[in-house]
C-alpha cells in the first residue's frame, strides 16, 4: 500500500524566531492528512545533515508514494554584476538562489555551507524518478532588500540574508559538477532539468523571487511564517475536499496579503493536481475586486477572460455565506488584464468590498464558430461537429473555404488544415454507421485547433496598454554546442526535425520586463516555454537569458519535436508567440484554455496586481522540415501553396468557372477599396517604424489587415486585391496558360466574393496616384492574392502571387513584385 512521507527541515540560522513553530506547524497539518514525519530541525538542520535526511527518504520511497519536503528558514541570493562578462558572453545564470542551513556561517572560500537551486533541482529529480507524486514548500525567500513591514516595527522579520559574493557560489557549483554531483542518469528522460523545471513536482514558494517572504508575531503571541501560517490553516479546512493547489494558492495568497501586501505566495509545476494525490481538480477562480464601488475581475482578454462570462461569486471564507445565495457576476467590458462585471445582487457578507471574493467561472462566452467540411455520407460525424461548442459544419452553399476539412478514405477519416497537412486520422467502418460519440477523438483534434484561434489573434488592442521597450530577441539553430544559423524573422525561417534551437533574449532597456513565450505547432498544441517562471521570465535591465543554456553557460538547445499523427511528407507551420509585460502576469490559461475543453476542464487563477499593466505581443512564424527533407519552403513568402478555392466543388484547387461559381464577379465590377466599409479607415501609408528592439521584422499580431501596392512603372496598372485567387472563363487558351502570355485579360477574369481594384497611374507621373491600400480579409491564413493588369487595354501580367499581410508591393514591370514585410525601413527606387 502506498505511504504518504514528509521531510520537515526548520533551520533557524541568523536569529528567525518562527521557523520551529513553523516546523511544528506543519507537521501537524500533515499528520492530520495521513503523513509520517522526518524531523530535520535546529542543529540537524546542517548543510550535509539536511542533504543526508533528504537521501534516506529518496531511500526509503517507493512508486506510488506521496512525498512532501517542506523548508522553514533563511534563503539567499547571489547575482552577478550587470557587467559582468560571463553571463554576457555565454549566458551562464547571473542569479543563483539558496537555502540557509544552520551551519552556513562557517563557509569558507572552498566550502559553501548553503544548498544552492541547482543541487536541490537533483535531489527533487531523484525524488520525482522514485515517485512522480512529490510536493515541496519552502517558505523563505530570496530578495536582497531588508526593511520593516508596514505596521509591525520589531514584530516582523523577513526570512532572507545579506547579499552573498556570485563567484564564490559559482566556484562552488563547479566543483560540484567536477565531481560528479550533477551527472545525468541513464533512466532520467529529463536529462538536465533544472529545480523549478521538475514536470512531476508541486513546487509552492514563500514569495515570487524579488520579493520578501515574513515571519511576524500573531495575534496569540507566537512567531511563525505568514506562508506557513496560512497554508496550515487552509490545508486543515480542506481535509473534506479534493481541490487542487492552485485553488489552495488563490486562498494563502489572499490571507498572506491581508498582512503583507507585496508578498504573493506561488505554486508552480503541475498545481492543479488535487492535495497530494496525482489526479487533477479542476475548478477555476479569479478575483473580484471593487474599485470606487466598481465590480471589477482581476483578469482580462489577455488570459481568456470575455465579455458575456458569468462567474459565480463566493467568499474567500467558505462559512461566510452559510445559507445565502451566491451572487452572479455577468462580464460587460473587457480590458487587456481587467474586466468590468455586472453583478445580480451586492454580497452580504463582512469585508467584500475591502478583500473581495472569488468569482468561479458558471458560464463562458464562445467566439465564431470555425468553420469544418464534413463527408455527408458520415451522418455521426455531422452530428459530433454540430454539437460542438467550438465548430460548425459548411453549408451547402457556402461560398468560403472551410478552415478545416474532414476527408475520407476507404478506411478511415483525416482531419486536414487548409493547406492539406494532415492533423488527425481514425479508422471508421465500411458501413460508416458510427454514432456521433465514435468521432470524439478527432472531433477533439479539431477543437483544439479552433481553440487556438484566439491565441494566434492575440494583440495589443489599445496604443495606451502598448509596452515601450528595448527587448531584443534571437533564435537560431545549435550546432554543435555554438549558435549556429539564426533566424532572420521574416516569415520564411525554419529548423530541421531533431535539431536544437536557442532563444536568446536581452534587456536594453532602463525597466525590467517580464516575457512570456508560447510554441504554437501546425496542429495548435500551445506550450508554455517557461512553465519554471509562470509569471514570465524576469528581465532586468541590462540582463541577457538564454533558453537552451544549461546552469553553467552551455548551449544544449531546445529540441524540436514533430506532431503526432502529422505525417512527415512536407514541411508544417509552427510559431513562437511572445508577451512582454511591465509587471508578472501568470499566463499559463493561454495553453490551458487550448488544450483542454473549457467545458469539462478549467483552473485558474490569473491575478495580476492592480497596477496598470502595459505589454507587447510578438508572433515569429517559422516552419520545421521533416528529418531528410530536401525541396522548397511551402511557407516562403514567394512559393506558397496557392490558396484553397472557394467552390466546395474543387477542392483540388482547380480554378472554377463563372458557370460553376454563380458568386463569380466580374474584375470590372469589383468596388474600390475605399468604397467598400473595410478600407476606409485603413492608412494611407505604410508606418515606417522601429521595431522596438526586436531583432528583424517581425510579424506582430497588430498588423492592420490591408496591403499596400505602389505602381513603379512607367505606365498605369490595374490592381486587384482578393482573398482567393481569380476563376476564368476562356475560349481556346488553357487554364494553365502563362500568366504573362497573349491573350488573357482584365474582361475575362472574375473573381469569387471579396475582392477590391484599382488603377494605379505611373509613380514619376503622380506619386499620390500611384500608391493604394487594399483591404485583407485572410488575417488568419496571412496572406492574400495580389493579381495586376498592365496599361490602358489592361492585359494580364501578374496573376495569383501571394502578398503577406501589412506588406508593400512594389511593381517595376517585372514578373517578381518587390515585397517590403510590415515595419521595415526598406524603401524602393
Amino acid at each position: 500500500m502506498p505511504s504518504r512521507r514528509a521531510l520537515i527541515i526548520a533551520s533557524p540560522f541568523e536569529g528567525l524566531r518562527g521557523t520551529l513553530n513553523d516546523a511544528k506547524d506543519m507537521a501537524g497539518a500533515l499528520q492530520n492528512h495521513g503523513f509520517d514525519i522526518t524531523e530535520c530541525y535546529s542543529s540537524s538542520a546542517t548543510r550535509s545533515g539536511i542533504l543526508e535526511a533528504w537521501k534516506q527518504l529518496i531511500a526509503a520511497t517507493r512508486r506510488g508514494d506521496s512525498v512532501v519536503i517542506y523548508y522553514s528558514g533563511h534563503g539567499g541570493i547571489v547575482q552577478a554584476p550587470e557587467k559582468d562578462k560571463s553571463t554576457q558572453e555565454k549566458g551562464a545564470r547571473w542569479r543563483c538562489q539558496f537555502l540557509v542551513p544552520v551551519d552556513y556561517d562557517q563557509t569558507t572560500d572552498d566550502d559553501f555551507r548553503g544548498i544552492l537551486d541547482v543541487e536541490i533541482s537533483y535531489m527533487l529529480r531523484d525524488t520525482t524518478n522514485k515517485t512522480p507524486n512529490v510536493t515541496i514548500i519552502l517558505d523563505c525567500c530570496h530578495s536582497g532588500r531588508l526593511f520593516r513591514a508596514p505596521g509591525y516595527g520589531d514584530q516582523a522579520r523577513p526570512k532572507n540574508l545579506l547579499d552573498v559574493q556570485y563567484h564564490s557560489t559559482v566556484e562552488h557549483l563547479t566543483r560540484l559538477r567536477d565531481a560528479g554531483h550533477f551527472r545525468r542518469e541513464a533512466d532520467d528522460v529529463h536529462g538536465e532539468t533544472t529545480f523549478s523545471g521538475n514536470p512531476h513536482a508541486v513546487r509552492i514558494a514563500a514569495a515570487a523571487s524579488p520579493e520578501t517572504a515574513w515571519e511576524y508575531l500573531n495575534s496569540r503571541g507566537k512567531w511563525t511564517g505568514a506562508l506557513t501560517e496560512a497554508l496550515v490553516r487552509v490545508l486543515d479546512e480542506s481535509r473534506a475536499q479534493e481541490v487542487s493547489w492552485r485553488t489552495i494558492l488563490f486562498r494563502v495568497r489572499h490571507l498572506v496579503g491581508s498582512k503583507f501586501r507585496e508578498q504573493h505566495p506561488q505554486a508552480e509545476g503541475p498545481e492543479t493536481r488535487a492535495l497530494f494525490s496525482m489526479n487533477h481538480v479542476l475548478s477555476g477562480a479569479l478575483h473580484l475586486k471593487f474599485i470606487n464601488a466598481l465590480a471589477v475581475l482581476d483578469g482580462g482578454s489577455v488570459v481568456g477572460v470575455r465579455k458575456g462570462n458569468v462567474y459565480l461569486i463566493l467568499p474567500f471564507d467558505s462559512q461566510a455565506s452559510v445559507g445565502e445565495q451566491a451572487p452572479e457576476a455577468t462580464v460587460t467590458a473587457v480590458a487587456a488584464f481587467k474586466a468590468k462585471v455586472e453583478l445580480t445582487s451586492m454580497p452580504a457578507w463582512a469585508g467584500v468590498e475591502q478583500d473581495g471574493a472569488l468569482a468561479i467561472l458558471k458560464h463562458e462566452a464562445v467566439g465564431p464558430k470555425l468553420v469544418a467540411a464534413v463527408p455527408l455520407d458520415l451522418p455521426g460525424l455531422c452530428e459530433a461537429v454540430s454539437r460542438s461548442r467550438y465548430l460548425c459544419c459548411r453549408a451547402a452553399d457556402q461560398v468560403e473555404p472551410a478552415s478545416l476539412e474532414f476527408r475520407q478514405t476507404a478506411h478511415s477519416i483525416a482531419l486536414r488544415n487548409s493547406w492539406g497537412i494532415q492533423l488527425g486520422s481514425r479508422p471508421i467502418n465500411e458501413a460508416h454507421g458510427e454514432a456521433a460519440e465514435s468521432f470524439s477523438d478527432i472531433v477533439a483534434v479539431a477543437e483544439q485547433f479552433a481553440r487556438a484561434q484566439r491565441v494566434l489573434d492575440l494583440q495589443c488592442q489599445r496604443d495606451a496598454d502598448r509596452l515601450e521597450h528595448m527587448v531584443a530577441i534571437e533564435i537560431g539553430v545549435v550546432v554543435n554546442g555554438q549558435p549556429n544559423r539564426q533566424f532572420q524573422k521574416q516569415g520564411n525561417d525554419h529548423v530541421e526535425e531533431q535539431e536544437r534551437i536557442y532563444i536568446h533574449l536581452r534587456n536594453d532597456g532602463r525597466a525590467t520586463v517580464y516575457i512570456s513565450i508560447f510554441d504554437i505547432n501546425v496542429a495548435r498544441r500551445v506550450s508554455l516555454l517557461n512553465p519554471d517562471e509562470p509569471w514570465g521570465i524576469e528581465l532586468p535591465a541590462g540582463r541577457p537569458r538564454i533558453l537552451g543554456s544549461d546552469d553553467f553557460g552551455e548551449l544544449e538547445g531546445l529540441g524540436v519535436s514533430w506532431p503526432a499523427q502529422v505525417p512527415k511528407h512536407s514541411p508544417i507551420e509552427e510559431r513562437f508567440l511572445f508577451v512582454l509585460s511591465s509587471s508578472p502576469v501568470d499566463l499559463r490559461y493561454l495553453a490551458e484554455s487550448v488544450n483542454y475543453d473549457l467545458a469539462i476542464k478549467r483552473d485558474t487563477s490569473a491575478a495580476t496586481t492592480a497596477v496598470s499593466i502595459q505589454y507587447d505581443i510578438v508572433h515569429i512564424p517559422f516552419t520545421v522540415r521533416p528529418l531528410g527533407f530536401v525541396g522548397d519552403m511551402p511557407y516562403d513568402f514567394q512559393r506558397l501553396p496557392p490558396p484553397q478555392s472557394a467552390n466546395p466543388a474543387h477542392r483540388e484547387m482547380e480554378p472554377a468557372s463563372v458557370a460553376e461559381d454563380k458568386s463569380a464577379i466580374s474584375a470590372q465590377e469589383l468596388p474600390d477599396p475605399q468604397s467598400v466599409s473595410e478600407g476606409k479607415s485603413l492608412p494611407a501609408y505604410p508606418p515606417i517604424v522601429a521595431s522596438k528592439g526586436i531583432i528583424g521584422g517581425i510579424l506582430r499580431a497588430s498588423i492592420p489587415a490591408c496591403v499596400w501596392v505602389v505602381n513603379g512603372h512607367d505606365e498605369e496598372i490595374t490592381v486587384v486585391v482578393s482573398k482567393y485567387r481569380p476563376n476564368r472563363m476562356l475560349a481556346g487558351i488553357s487554364l494553365n496558360a502563362s500568366a504573362t502570355g497573349g491573350g488573357l485579360d482584365f474582361s475575362t477574369t472574375t473573381f469569387c466574393s471579396r475582392a477590391t481594384r484599382k488603377t494605379l497611374a505611373p509613380r514619376d507621373q503622380s506619386p499620390a496616384s500611384s500608391r493604394a491600400v487594399f483591404p485583407l480579409w485572410t488575417r488568419k491564413e496571412g496572406f492574400g492574392v495580389i493579381t495586376i493588369f498592365r496599361g490602358p487595354e489592361k492585359t494580364l501580367y501578374i496573376e495569383n502571387d501571394h502578398i503577406p499581410l501589412g506588406a508593400t508591393a512594389y511593381f517595376i514591370n517585372t514578373p517578381d513584385l518587390k515585397l517590403v514585410p510590415y515595419g521595415s525601413d526598406e524603401q524602393v527606387e
